[in-house]
């Protein structure tokens, strides 16, 4: 694999590849920098000219006015390897939008995710998640994402990509009214946005008191105050919640544990009263018993 300076003008875009906006004020930077630093890193290329990664520094090379730009050509023998290596530096230089991110999950996983004969539909996500480093639950909304409808989807990338698995179950009606709130009460902060969505779609009986409970201005913690207050059963971390009383019970078996090793060091089993043998066989049912709830949990929490 050689550098080489190659004519700005005989390089040619990819069409096929997954990022397709450039923002002007990022180009306008980035074009700046060159002037000053030059290329520092070089594009990719193929053989006949087609970008491979590296098309923003290609363009604000050229906005810079360079008349060459540094570039790797690498030999490649199909397009399937040409996306990988096109999509795994997106992903990680994180220059795509919510959309272009979520289109190109699904891309990925129908072209490299090897299926076998028994498989959940999760599989390929949680399978995505491990290849590429990121959490099972942020690839997993990228393609919720693609399932909202367009309403849905302007909302997501405009306020926050946190947003899609309360849109998916907000009618239109509840999406546009969700908008006006957040226009009305000028709500910038995130996390209040958030608690709001949070409130709609899973206390549905509440919508008319949520949308007449005023957010001008709330911090986060004055937002979940408010609903709190005024909705029974209200949490803004369910999970946590349902998790707490499991870990409790966690960090009293690890106490127990950490008592039993103490006395397996100094003493063999044999050599244990009865009643000590009969702590650790109850120790070991409970221990069981834990796992299998923490199991159930998993299950009722990725449903």
């Amino acid at each position: 694999m050689q550098i080489e300076e190659i004519d700005i003008n005989k390089i040619k875009p990819d069409p096929d590849q997954p990022r397709k906006r450039f923002s002007p004020e990022t180009l306008e930077s980035l074009s700046k920098n060159i002037s000053i630093e030059g290329m520092i890193n070089p594009i990719e290329i193929d053989e006949d000219y087609v970008i491979i990664t590296g098309e923003s520094r290609w363009r604000a090379a050229k906005l810079a006015g360079l008349k060459t730009v540094p570039a790797k050509i690498i030999k490649m023998t199909d397009s399937k390897s040409r996306f990988r290596r096109q999509f795994l530096e997106n992903i990680h230089n994180q220059t795509m939008d919510i959309d272009e991110t979520a289109h190109a999950i699904q891309k990925f996983i129908k072209m490299f995710w090897k299926k076998s004969t028994n498989y959940s539909k999760d599989q390929g996500s949680a399978w995505l998640a491990r290849t590429i480093g990121k959490s099972h639950s942020w690839v997993k909304s990228h393609l919720v994402y693609l399932k909202l409808d367009e309403l849905g989807k302007k909302i997501a990338k405009k306020h926050s990509p946190k947003l899609i698995h309360s849109l998916k179950k907000m009618s239109k009606e509840q999406k546009l009214k969700f908008l006006k709130k957040i226009d009305d009460d000028k709500i910038t902060n995130r996390e209040v946005k958030l608690a709001l969505a949070f409130a709609l779609v899973n206390f549905p009986s509440y919508e008319d008191k949520i949308f007449n409970f005023n957010f001008y201005n709330l911090k986060e913690y004055e937002a979940t105050n408010l609903l709190r207050k005024h909705i029974t059963g209200y949490s803004p971390s369910p999970i946590t919640d349902i998790l707490k009383p499991k870990i409790a019970l966690v960090e009293e078996l690890a106490l127990e544990i950490m008592s039993l090793n103490t006395l397996l060091k100094n003493h063999s089993i044999e050599e244990l009263p009865q009643f000590q043998k009969d702590r650790i066989l109850s120790l070991l049912y409970l221990l069981h018993a834990t796992i299998e709830k923490f199991a159930v949990e998993k299950v009722k929490l990725n449903a």
